[in-house]
């Protein structure tokens, strides 16, 4: 499910400048509407999300954890997995557990965030 707030690829050129094919909603109900299609999940906005390369996976630390992402080729789709960083247990430290399966695009990384951290996840360098 899509949120306000969320990136897509927008019908033609952003009026608004933000980017060459992306615009931010903000609250209005009415642009929100016009969406065409979402923007597929690539390295580089795991990049512009601040996430670092861990071997085959893009990871962000925050709080005890690492939440990281991982391309499945044969599956053409992107898993979510969780790392504990600081665990009672210490054979937890280190290994990522699977959580969510078949993401494909950016809103679905900003929702997942959101829905675990309470906190937007956005691009910077685009919207600063």
């Amino acid at each position: 499910m899509e949120r306000i707030g969320n990136y897509f690829k927008w019908s033609e050129n952003a009026s608004m400048g933000v980017g060459e094919d992306t615009i931010k909603c903000g609250n209005d109900i009415d642009m929100y509407r016009e969406f065409k299609e979402p923007i597929p999940l690539t390295d580089e906005w795991f990049i512009k999300f601040e996430f670092h390369k861990d071997g085959e996976y893009w990871c962000r630390g925050k709080f005890d954890y690492k939440y990281c992402f991982r391309y499945r080729d044969w599956a053409k789709n992107w898993a979510f997995y969780q790392e504990y960083t600081d665990s009672g247990d210490s054979s937890d430290d280190g290994k990522k557990y699977p959580i969510s399966f078949d993401i494909l695009y950016v809103h679905q990384l900003q929702n997942i965030w959101y829905s675990l951290l309470h906190e937007e996840i956005t691009d910077t360098d685009v919207w600063g």
